[in-house]
């Protein structure tokens, strides 16, 4: 990725020089980086073939995605085809103050902006996510199309809570060539049994399912039974991802214990 703010775009930057700018409270983080190396050595002695990365931060067992590599590297582009959503999830860290109608990624409204603004960094991993991308699923095809035609090397992924993904949709994407769908089974439940359907129904059709979640404490037990009938559906990859009380957001009303970060 470029190193200095006059080599990456004008939006970026601004946000580059924001971020650049945030001192958080150190003590804190000290907090939080001492209970997590603890957490980190804990993990290392009772589970077999644990891979950790990045001083600690990451941890996994088997393979990471494709899509999770380019995350990882600093190389994804998530692109939002709609803010819209068929739920209204209390974990969901969407900013509200979105419009609901609007589409794009950092790099730019359009598929031709986006691909312009890409072109100055390393992007190999592009995402489509929303609110729910298939309530808006010709653009979503056609965004899709245009950019699997044009930069046909990049990895591409989609995030979905699986209520719409049906047959005709998933048949459309794999037409398309898609390399990832992920679901967020905590939307609907964990075992929606019309999502799980559509789950082992996408199996067929795209080369890599993967559920992505957020680390909710008191889903655990049920996020656990539900790893078995996962598998079975043809889930490949299982991503936990934090629990943000996003400001804004319908998170920021969850009730938890809270880290400042």
């Amino acid at each position: 990725m470029p190193t200095t703010t006059e080599t990456i775009p004008t939006r970026l930057s601004a946000i580059y020089e924001e971020v650049n700018h945030f001192q958080p409270e150190k003590s804190n983080l000290s907090l939080l980086r001492q209970a997590w190396e603890t957490h980190v050595s804990r993990a290392r002695q009772q589970i077999t073939g644990l891979h950790v990365e990045a001083d600690g931060e990451i941890l996994y067992l088997g393979d990471l995605s494709p899509g999770c590599r380019a995350c990882k590297e600093g190389a994804w582009d998530c692109i939002f085809v709609t803010m819209e959503c068929n739920l209204n999830c209390p974990f969901c860290y969407s900013p509200h103050a979105i419009p609901r109608d609007y589409a794009g990624s950092t790099f730019g409204a359009t598929p031709a902006e986006i691909a312009e603004n890409q072109a100055r960094t390393r992007i190999t991993g592009v995402s489509f996510s929303g609110g729910e991308p298939f309530l808006n699923p010709q653009r979503l095809f056609d965004w899709l199309a245009w950019f699997k035609g044009r930069y046909p090397d990049k990895y591409y992924w989609l995030y979905t809570n699986g209520l719409l993904a049906d047959q005709a949709f998933l048949q459309r994407l794999e037409e398309l060539g898609l390399d990832e769908l992920r679901f967020n089974l905590a939307a609907t439940g964990y075992d929606h049994p019309p999502v799980m359907e559509n789950v082992a129904t996408a199996a067929r059709f795209i080369p890599n399912i993967t559920v992505e979640i957020p680390a909710i404490p008191g889903h655990a037990a049920k996020l656990l039974s539900c790893l078995v009938k996962w598998s079975e559906a043809g889930v490949k990859f299982l991503n936990l991802h934090e629990l943000m009380y996003e400001p804004g957001t319908n998170a920021a009303s969850m009730v938890g214990e809270r880290q400042p970060v």
